[in-house]
């Protein structure tokens, strides 16, 4: 082969491909995923927001075991979210229609950006846990005292 060091270079340009492609499409593409991804974010920042109510409210014990995994998520959110917005005019509702449009801005989103997304969710996944199962306990703890 020519034009490539080895069959495994061709798999890998044939799979970059594909890659940009989808992300190209207005069905299931970076647009949906970038929506689908701003709508996570958004979410995710009223849940913590809540949380940060909840704990103003509890004792301090309680308070500490729920902010401090809040805090780590909401840094990770935080630097995720920097990344995402920055694709609002290129993938958000008031972008200019088109395939081509936006070529650039789908092709880098598919590349790098919706992996940051997707790391967040793993990030997040064992302080959100910890969370969970301290409003557990206090749930329990509460119906025991009642």
């Amino acid at each position: 082969m020519a034009g490539f060091g080895s069959m495994n270079d061709l798999v890998l340009g044939i799979k970059f491909v594909v890659k940009i492609g989808r992300a190209l499409k207005d069905t299931g593409g970076a647009l949906q995923e970038y929506q689908e991804s701003i709508e996570f974010l958004h979410c995710l920042k009223v849940t913590l927001k809540n949380l940060g109510r909840f704990a103003s409210l509890s004792p301090a014990a309680t308070a500490e075991a729920i902010l401090v995994p809040a805090k780590r998520i909401q840094s990770s959110l935080d630097a995720c979210r920097e990344s995402v917005e920055a694709f609002e005019d290129s993938l958000g509702p008031n972008r200019r229609k088109g395939i081509w449009r936006g070529f650039a801005r789908k092709a880098e989103w598919a590349m790098f950006v919706r992996e940051k997304v997707k790391d967040l969710q793993r990030d997040i996944t064992l302080p959100m846990s910890t969370i969970n199962t301290n409003l557990a306990i206090l749930g329990m703890s509460v119906n025991l005292i009642s």
